[in-house]
């Protein structure tokens, strides 16, 4: 088996890219596996004990990679158990204050989403919630790269943004897995808008 890890804080664009990965055919099926244990433990009638090698049995691709994505916590289990041969990909964001802006707005409006319906909650500008989750970035952060081994890979949010077919192949180089399929036709469906823009302004201006 051939296992790999996204490191990421939220928002950070790691759905999406677990899509595009798995859309591959040649990357497995990477999600929130040990964050999100209990549900895949419902859904595969499987014991706690036995759950990270069902893990690797059920979403590896023919070729053996398998992924999962999750926070630090996450990613330590995930070495634990698979080994240190596991390689690493830290997933982050450079613009902060755009990171710790939408996490406030999912957090009043309840989207976390793109794909789920828009609510009637109109979000409020907090300057102390957006401070508070600069904060918590980045000390998870400075945590993440303190605890990163050596040979990781970085991929950036904007960057995936840009140019995602760039991003993974990088990605599949890394883990050096031959891809030379297409990815879907899709984007990354953004949810900065002129109310994102605005907090950032007003936060930049200290207001």
């Amino acid at each position: 088996m051939n296992p790999y890890f996204i490191v990421c804080t939220s928002r950070t664009g790691s759905t999406y890219l677990c899509h595009l990965l798995e859309s591959t055919g040649v990357m497995g099926k990477p999600r929130e596996y040990i964050n999100r244990k209990d549900e895949f433990l419902a859904d595969w009638n499987c014991t706690d004990a036995d759950y990270l090698d069902e893990v690797a049995r059920r979403t590896a691709t023919p070729n053996g990679v398998f992924g999962v994505k999750g926070n630090l916590d996450a990613a330590v289990t995930c070495l634990e158990h698979y080994g240190r041969d596991t390689q690493v990909i830290w997933l982050y964001r450079d613009d902060t204050i755009m990171q710790a802006i939408s996490i406030v707005k999912a957090q009043q409006t309840g989207r976390w989403h793109s794909f789920k319906p828009e609510t009637d909650v109109q979000p409020e500008y907090d300057r102390i919630a957006i401070q508070k989750q600069i904060d918590i970035i980045s000390n998870a952060e400075w945590d993440i790269d303190e605890w990163l081994p050596a040979e990781s890979l970085l991929v950036v949010y904007e960057n995936l943004c840009l140019d995602a077919r760039r991003e993974v192949s990088r990605i599949c180089e890394f883990l050096g897995v031959e891809f030379t399929g297409t990815l879907p036709e899709t984007r990354l469906d953004i949810m900065r808008d002129d109310t994102s823009n605005e907090w950032a302004k007003r936060y930049k201006e200290g207001k």
